[in-house]
């Protein structure tokens, strides 16, 4: 597979640390690329420096040092640009790679229709040994001064073509002429797939590729201040889309076919 592995990181270095192990573990000459903006090289803790080391020790892995807290839309765009292959695997530094994290499948989905620029798995939120599926998938809609988010509904079901994925994509890197992240974190992902919903790319999800998510690993002090801090991202948001407010709508559900 000829995929761009890319990693955003901030102050968590353990979660980092996992995350990289995990990549080696199944796809062992996978490129990944680490932006931090967090400094992660500067870190006197020992899991920044396990981290670092880790880097240093495996040729493959790339790590790029941004300006402190430069933000997420800025680190993931920089990572775009400092990569060259034809496909991109988007991750998030909590993420950990299992037997169900077939990228291949993803590729496969976006090398068997030109139409998709755009193929997601499901994120399988970790707590206390057991897993939770995160189904975020669905269609994103204007309703009068509202965007409507609903979950589990489709613009073609039986292609599992939807409008919304979770963080855990692999896409074309045409895809990144048209679209760009934008805007501090708490806005920036809803803002990207409103972006793409304006173009002719097409967004796929397969609920049988999976990741690990440890949202509740370990962080640096600071980390959840930064984290939290996304009142005004989500407001230009809103202001850069026109609307009001943003629900979240879970399908109950769906005739997914219109025969009898």
């Amino acid at each position: 597979m000829d995929v761009d592995v890319i990693v955003k990181t901030f102050l968590r270095p353990l979660a980092l640390a996992r995350l990289l192990r995990s990549i080696a573990r199944y796809y062992p000459d996978a490129r990944v690329t680490v932006a931090d903006d967090g400094g992660l090289r500067q870190g006197a803790d020992v899991n920044s420096r396990r981290a670092c080391a880790y880097i240093d020790a495996h040729p493959q892995i790339r790590l790029l040092e941004l300006p402190f807290n430069s933000g997420v839309s800025a680190g993931r765009n920089h990572l775009i640009r400092s990569t060259h292959a034809p496909f991109v695997l988007l991750l998030d530094d909590d993420y950990r790679f299992t037997e169900a994290t077939r990228v291949e499948r993803l590729v496969g989905a976006l090398e068997s229709d030109p139409r998709v620029g755009v193929a997601a798995g499901l994120l399988l939120d970790v707590y206390k040994g057991r897993r939770y599926p995160r189904h975020v998938e669905g269609t994103l809609d204007t309703v009068g001064d509202s965007l409507v988010h609903r979950v589990g509904a489709w613009r073609d079901p039986e292609r599992r073509i939807c409008d919304y994925v979770s963080n855990f994509f692999v896409a074309r890197r045409e895809v990144f002429d048209s679209v760009a992240w934008r805007g501090g974190i708490g806005g920036e992902h809803y803002d990207f797939f409103m972006q793409l919903r304006a173009t002719p790319w097409q967004v796929h999800h397969d609920a049988s590729v999976t990741i690990d998510h440890h949202r509740t690993t370990p962080a640096l002090p600071g980390y959840r201040a930064y984290r939290q801090a996304c009142d005004e991202a989500q407001l230009a948001f809103l202001r850069r889309w026109g609307v009001r407010s943003l629900f979240m709508a879970t399908l109950v559900c769906s005739r997914v076919s219109t025969a009898p």
